[in-house]
């Protein structure tokens, strides 16, 4: 899509990590030879978005030496990108870590913000044109997702009926958001966490709009995440086909 060109894309993947058991960040985690964030990278530059911006913090220097090492390679990118990274600091939140990127923002209507470690086909081009129609200022992506556990209905010391895993009731967030770019000042205050403070702020203005995705979404939290998801892309050709070829 033309209209996602000249929107930046802010990941985040300056957290510690520490569910993730391994020598590297799970971002760097190779699937098929690449790294999880260059397979998110490459989907989303499918899509139309040109610009990328990673501001890093805990093992800044493990994705430096990816990044300086395969520079040359392009980083195994599929689309001409791009891509900015740079050393936010180690003791940063999310919020300080997306503020400090916008000197890189430039001028720019918009901008997004995403996780390097959920992988989704997102249609990202739908959450700008929903953000525009209805005038919101922020829209994000819900995901009805089933329930770990075998769900009880019961009457006094009766049980009625026995549902195991459901689909939740409410969706989740998965973690892909779109901004109208003037939003970036209330990510000035380091104390406005994204998804604590500044999300219910624009929801009690009645501005955030949510679009419901209905396909595939993974995040990978922990090793055994990861190990699972090795083994949904043996499984699933679609999720393989869409997301890593």
């Amino acid at each position: 899509s033309k209209k996602l060109e000249n929107i930046p894309v802010i990941i985040l993947a300056g957290g510690k990590g520490e569910r993730y058991e391994g020598p590297i960040p799970k971002q760097l985690s190779l699937i098929n030879k690449k790294p999880i964030i260059i397979h998110l990278i490459n989907y989303l530059s499918n899509q139309g978005f040109k610009n990328f911006i990673i501001p890093l913090g805990a093992n800044a220097s493990k994705f430096i030496n990816y990044f300086k090492r395969n520079e040359k390679k392009n980083f195994k990118l599929k689309n001409e990108i791009n891509l900015n990274w740079f050393n936010a600091g180690i003791n940063v939140t999310k919020s300080e870590r997306i503020y400090k990127s916008r000197k890189i923002l430039k001028d720019t209507s918009h901008f997004c913000v995403c996780y390097g470690d959920i992988l989704a086909d997102v249609n990202l081009n739908k959450s700008l044109t929903i953000l525009k129609k209805k005038n919101y200022e922020a829209t994000l992506f819900g995901y009805f997702e089933n329930s770990n556990f075998g769900h009880l209905k019961y009457k006094k010391n009766q049980v009625v009926n026995f549902v195991e895993k459901p689909k939740m009731n409410d969706p989740i967030n998965i973690g892909f958001y779109m901004f109208k770019s003037n939003l970036i000042k209330l990510f000035k205050n380091k104390k406005n966490e994204l998804e604590t403070e500044i999300i219910p702020k624009i929801i009690k203005r009645k501005k955030l709009g949510i679009v419901i995705h209905k396909s595939f979404q993974y995040t990978v939290n922990t090793k055994k995440d990861f190990n699972n998801l090795i083994n949904k892309l043996k499984k699933d050709k679609g999720f393989k086909k869409t997301i890593y070829e």
